[in-house]
């Protein structure tokens, strides 16, 4: 038996099963495997590769094995390269929501560290909401400084405050996380010491020195 360490949203829930059950990461041989998948993925991680038997592609593949929380595929087939637009090796975060793909070119080593940050960085969008629920993943991030902003989703602040936030978080992927902590969240207002009356206000939390 092994022990859940993943998320508790219906999606991370779902992924944990599906690795711990199948392969780490799924073979997609046609257009058609590439189609289907997206449209069951939200957010996912694609492997292109020359070989499957590549140093590259096992280095991706054993990557993909140790991660819980995203989900992954592997491709070697023409017609998914075509679709794609992709000749060299390289990994593709392809997600429905910000910039739709994110791109990283292998080249001639595969860098684990250098791919992880990147995966991480490309496979959430760029403000989240906190939740319970999603908790695990954003303080799981391997991004450790938080731009945390507080807001009343029912005010007239909201919107305006959501927005600037979004465009200001894509000049930081991968250095900053951007969550959107509602109101209606009384522990972590709480914890911060925040009030209703104080929103919006933003806190910057820096996860790397706590401990």
């Amino acid at each position: 038996p092994s022990d859940y360490n993943g998320g508790r949203t219906a999606s991370e829930i779902v992924n944990w099963a599906n690795k711990k059950s199948g392969p780490a990461a799924v073979t997609l041989s046609t257009e058609d495997d590439l189609l289907k998948f997206q449209e069951k993925h939200e957010v996912f991680t694609l492997g292109i590769f020359a070989s499957v038997d590549s140093d590259a592609a096992k280095a991706f593949l054993n990557m993909a094995d140790g991660d819980e929380i995203h989900s992954y595929a592997i491709s070697t087939d023409a017609s998914v390269k075509s679709k794609l637009a992709v000749t060299a090796d390289t990994v593709v975060v392809i997600k429905s929501f910000d910039d739709l793909r994110a791109d990283h070119a292998v080249g001639d080593k595969f860098d684990s560290e250098a791919v992880h940050k990147f995966i991480a960085a490309n496979s959430t969008p760029l403000v989240q909401t906190f939740s319970p629920e999603n908790a695990k993943k954003i303080f799981g991030s391997p991004v450790q400084q938080h731009m945390l902003f507080f807001t009343n989703k029912e005010a007239e602040h909201h919107t305006a405050t959501v927005a600037a936030y979004t465009a200001a978080a894509a000049n930081f992927k991968g250095q900053l996380l951007f969550v959107n902590v509602p109101s209606s969240e009384q522990k972590i207002l709480d914890y911060f010491g925040i009030t209703a009356e104080q929103l919006p206000t933003t806190v910057l939390a820096d996860l790397g020195s706590e401990g």
